[in-house]
């Protein structure tokens, strides 16, 4: 991808770029801060090891939530998943794309690319804007 360069906007994108950059930096300090503040609060209001507590007072009502993430080992599902009827397994398949093969098979194979568009759902990202500190 060709990276286009405006030399007459150059210093309006500096200042925009400075800005940035110290708008980012007080974004960190602020979400760290966060943060600090939310392990304090934790240990303040005892919570089970998953579920939610709340406390109120002062005319606020202040709430810890503790989640667990749980994930499959695929190897022993595969192993163990004929022992658990389909009806009530609590195991769900996710696909996604392996964006390496897709933009491989566009290239590749263009008719065999068709096929897969028709089921592959494509919506545009959040646009980064990366800005660093040179010199």
């Amino acid at each position: 991808m060709a990276k286009t360069v405006i030399r007459n906007q150059l210093s309006p994108l500096e200042t925009l770029s400075t800005h940035w950059l110290k708008a980012k930096a007080a974004e960190e300090d602020a979400r760290l801060h966060r943060i600090a503040l939310e392990e304090d609060i934790e240990a303040l209001i005892p919570c089970p090891m998953e579920g939610s507590a709340s406390v109120s007072g002062g005319g606020l009502k202040i709430t810890v939530t503790h989640k667990l993430n749980r994930s499959v080992d695929m190897e022993a599902y595969r192993e163990h998943r004929d022992e658990i009827p389909s009806d009530i397994t609590p195991i769900r398949m996710k696909y996604d794309v392996d964006i390496k093969l897709y933009r491989a098979l566009e290239s590749a194979n263009p008719e065999m690319f068709k096929i897969v568009q028709k089921f592959v759902e494509v919506k545009p990202a959040k646009t980064a804007v990366k800005v660093e500190v040179i010199g």
